[in-house]
């Protein structure tokens, strides 16, 4: 099939402690205060900081090891102190406290191996197995391994399946698009709450797929494909978008407000004009600063050229559609604005 790759890392020796519950009580100890006391030895406790330098040292004191990595037959050695007035650890008559016990003598550490990373699917451990497909098709190569897996014989509790990266990568979009839905609602609400109209909220909304269709245009000349990256640039392009729709909609509000009702499409054209060198000149600066990311050419920064090139091509598109057809969808959908009666 390929060259094969698991995903964890070479498993890590750990030491599994095994205590004698009845041999606890009889000395009075319980598992918490057995645990603290091979901790003062293997890790120690820290008593205090010495401020000599940034940051403080810490001060820590433990008992001396024999060996620096601890192994089985070492940590049974470790002496456990019985407590003072316990069940089995009272002071006798004459006030001497019974002796420490190995910790041997409390129960049996086993050396194991454990994962040195635990991955989780769904709330359920995984093991991931990587194949590298030596020139077969990849349809065909997803199939055969299904078969293969259906013949396993599995315990009840182990399942496998097979993964490909188009699936991970639909799973990541298919939630990226309920993050820019909910943003798209959200910027509804606050629009509508500062407009204090939805037909105002819906002329700045529109400026959304204006900037968005310059996306799509930047994919289909350069080539690009749909992923999470160029997903996050197109959720960042809606914010602009709809910044530069603000703008423009707020100007041509006061404007279409204080002039006479034959005059108002006069007002929003001047407020429109007067409101385009904002526009333009924060889409320029912004692609600007975005430029130097989309010009480089090293392999390891290909991502970040894409999610550049993304947003160069939104903002510029989104730019100049904003100011040519925002003001004629304000024309063509804003409500006639409210005047205050003159007094008598």
């Amino acid at each position: 099939l390929g060259r094969l790759a698991a995903a964890p890392r070479d498993p890590e020796r750990q030491l599994r402690l095994d205590l004698d519950h009845r041999a606890l009580g009889a000395l009075g100890l319980s598992a918490a205060e057995v645990a603290e006391q091979v901790g003062y030895v293997t890790r120690g406790e820290t008593v205090a900081h010495l401020r000599i330098a940034d940051p403080p040292l810490p001060v820590v004191v433990r008992q001396p090891l024999e060996r620096a990595a601890p192994d089985a037959p070492a940590l049974d050695r470790i002496p456990i102190a019985p407590p003072r007035g316990g069940t089995g650890g009272a002071e006798d008559e004459t006030g001497v406290r019974p002796p420490p016990v190995p910790l041997g003598a409390l129960g049996a550490a086993v050396e194991e191996a454990a994962p040195a990373e635990i991955a989780r699917r769904g709330h359920r451990r995984v093991l991931t197995v990587g194949v590298d497909p030596a020139g077969a098709p990849r349809a065909a190569l997803e199939g055969r391994l299904s078969r293969a897996l259906a013949r396993l014989d599995l315990p009840p509790e182990v399942s496998a399946a097979v993964r490909t990266r188009r699936a991970d990568a639909g799973e990541a979009l298919a939630s990226l698009r309920w993050v820019l839905l909910v943003s798209l609602v959200l910027v509804m609400l606050c629009l509508s709450a500062e407009f204090e109209s939805l037909r105002l909220a819906l002329v700045v909304l529109l400026a959304v797929p204006l900037t968005l269709s310059g996306v799509a245009v930047t994919w289909w000349v350069l080539g690009l494909t749909v992923n999470v990256f160029t997903g996050i640039a197109a959720a960042v392009l809606i914010g602009i978008g709809v910044d530069d729709a603000v703008i423009l909609v707020d100007a041509m509000r006061r404007r279409h407000r204080d002039a006479p009702p034959e005059g108002a499409r006069s007002a929003v054209v001047e407020a429109a004009l007067l409101r385009v060198r904002p526009v333009l000149m924060t889409t320029v600066t912004t692609v600007l600063a975005v430029a130097p990311l989309a010009l480089t050419g090293a392999p390891a920064q290909e991502l970040q050229r894409v999610l550049a090139l993304t947003l160069i091509g939104g903002l510029a598109a989104g730019a100049v559609l904003t100011v040519c057809l925002v003001p004629v969808l304000y024309d063509l959908l804003a409500p006639p604005p409210r005047r205050e009666a003159a007094p008598c």
